[in-house]
């Protein structure tokens, strides 16, 4: 591997990285927590960097996955907090009798677990089957 430049330093698997492009998916990134179409943030990042459509597209493709797995792990980090807070107010709810409190946040609290959900509701859902049978004999 060649010595690394001021626009490239060597991370620990032999493999370069471009702080260039970095920079690029940094600016792409704040973009789209922003706002704006991805042609739009792809525009701006063209002309910020004077790079072409199909490396724009690569550093947008690259801003947004790291979007997703950020607010991925971010969601999954607030519904266990919301579930705490839930179950500590089904608890206080259940100590001062509020039944009414205590039956939503149990509502709420399956709703999350998957519960409600239409697969459950459909499975749960009573079967009736009505079935005519012919009243005329043979005669």
């Amino acid at each position: 591997m060649s010595d690394p430049t001021s626009s490239q330093c060597e991370i620990a698997q032999d493999s370069e990285y471009d702080v260039e492009q970095e920079k690029r998916i940094a600016f792409c990134y704040t973009s789209i927590t922003e706002g704006g179409t991805r042609h739009c943030i792809e525009s701006r990042i063209r002309a910020e960097f004077s790079v072409t459509q199909s490396t724009a597209k690569i550093d947008y493709d690259i801003a947004i996955s790291r979007l997703r797995d950020e607010q991925s792990d971010t969601r999954k980090e607030l519904i266990e907090q919301l579930q705490a807070i839930r179950l500590t107010a089904i608890r206080k709810a259940m100590k001062r009798g509020q039944l009414q409190t205590v039956s939503q946040l149990c509502k709420d609290l399956g709703a999350v677990l998957g519960e409600c959900a239409p697969e459950q509701l459909a499975i749960s859902a009573p079967d009736l089957r009505i079935v005519v049978e012919n009243q005329i004999a043979s005669q």
